[in-house]
């Protein structure tokens, strides 16, 4: 079984060239077929050197730094894949990637050093060495690739639940919990790191993830409450497709949104959009059927065929193929003359300048003229000293009991309105 999970994954990661992560070891080559000793290399344009292919039969190696006037930067794609004599391997400080399947199925690997520069490990990069256990994480490493550690020592000694490769989350083995909150001082969650749980209900990411991977919360779809901290600069693409989120906050920091990355999400209603964002990708929000309204800022320079108010038609709404079609009433609020106009003339939904929007009302945190669970969680955030992308003044139009300042008792308030629990305050009327 295991042998036959190991050609499919290797059949997947190589045929679909989409999606995966492609590896600077692998890129920008100006020479090949450069032989060293038991090593094969080739040089990038810059003149450092990748290892592509170890002929060698020695037990206990230690990877050159140097190869003729040339530094060592990276291991490339299966490069040392299946060489069963290895048992010891010794990186040099000069390398900085693993390559996909670099040590896959080296059966006797017993041990890695693993370089203090390494940043990078790709796709199944040591897949299928069983009797790995020995590995010292070092604090360069962002990136671990899907299943880069898979049926080895080390993580079959990993007790169940969420698995860290040093700062990375790696993945969850076995059951995942229904609340997750990640350990302060992770840097990233890699690809598909809670791809298809079930079980997954609410996640708080702390203000040291840099990056959320490609597939990293798809399918979760009784995933309700995700808080993002406010460091993440790069997500993935579809990293929370088909998830249960109903709300969410984009921070400021995010400059990168992949593809289809909330696509599916039939429960999202409400979504605030950081002002680093500059471009909405091809079917970012596809499918998310409650989303009817979207406030876009004006940094958004570009917004991606069908990434906004589109849906496919359901078994029952047709007789015949899939069809895609618009999402009833799907406004768009924006400035005049952006690319929220165009994108929203473009496609027939209906336009809201900003500077239409209504007065200001009692318990709208972020101004889109509506209160509803995000000025909740935004309140929440603000309360926590979490940073939100607002000014006091706008923050302060939820100040429910008029104390002066954003609390917990606001929110719950909030809270309480949204889920039509009579409050003794004028919630969602104009702010005399």
């Amino acid at each position: 079984m295991k042998k036959t999970l190991s050609l499919i994954i290797a059949a997947v990661l190589l045929l679909s060239t989409l999606t995966i992560t492609v590896f600077a070891a692998d890129a920008d080559e100006t020479a090949t077929g450069l032989t060293y000793g038991d090593y094969e290399y080739y040089l990038r344009d810059d003149n450092t050197a990748v290892i592509d292919k170890y002929n060698g039969s020695d037990n206990e190696i230690s990877v050159p730094s140097i190869i003729e006037g040339h530094d060592v930067v990276a291991i490339g794609s299966g490069a040392f894949a299946s060489c069963q004599t290895l048992t010891s391997v010794i990186l040099p400080n000069t390398v900085r990637e693993i390559g996909m399947f670099a040590f896959e199925k080296c059966n006797n690997l017993a041990s890695i050093k693993l370089s203090a520069s390494i940043a990078e490990i790709g796709d199944a990069a040591f897949f299928d060495c069983v009797k790995l256990s020995n590995i010292e994480f070092p604090e360069a490493l962002t990136i671990v690739g899907f299943d880069a550690f898979s049926y080895t020592d080390w993580y079959e000694n990993q007790p169940d639940g969420i698995v860290y490769a040093g700062k990375v989350l790696y993945k969850v083995k076995n059951m995942c919990p229904k609340n997750v909150v990640i350990k302060d001082g992770t840097v990233s969650i890699s690809d598909r790191a809670f791809y298809e749980r079930p079980e997954l209900e609410s996640v708080i990411i702390p203000d040291t993830v840099t990056s959320i991977g490609k597939y990293a919360f798809e399918d979760c779809y009784l995933l309700s409450d995700v808080t993002m901290g406010n460091s993440v600069t790069d997500i993935g693409g579809s990293a929370f497709k088909g998830s249960g989120i109903s709300s969410i906050i984009i921070p400021d920091t995010v400059t990168s949104l992949g593809g289809a990355a909330f696509a599916d999400c039939g429960n999202l209603q409400n979504v605030i959009i950081g002002k680093s964002l500059t471009m909405i990708r091809k079917n970012t929000f596809f499918g998310c059927d409650s989303l009817t309204s979207i406030t876009i800022p004006n940094t958004i320079i570009l917004i991606a065929e069908e990434s906004l108010g589109y849906r496919e038609t359901k078994p029952w709404e047709s007789l015949t193929d899939v069809e895609i079609v618009k999402i009833e009433n799907f406004t768009i609020k924006g400035v005049e003359g952006s690319e929220a106009e165009r994108y929203a003339n473009d496609n027939g939904f209906a336009f809201i300048p900003l500077s239409d929007e209504p007065a200001p009302i009692l318990g709208d945190a972020n101004g889109d003229g509506e209160v509803d669970s995000v000025d909740a969680t935004v309140v929440q955030r603000a309360a926590t000293m979490v940073q939100v992308p607002y000014s006091e003044e706008q923050l302060m139009q939820a100040d429910i009991d008029g104390d002066g300042a954003l609390t917990i008792v606001d929110a719950t308030f909030i809270q309480r309105y949204c889920t039509k629990v009579a409050t003794p305050y004028p919630i969602g009327e104009p702010i005399a």
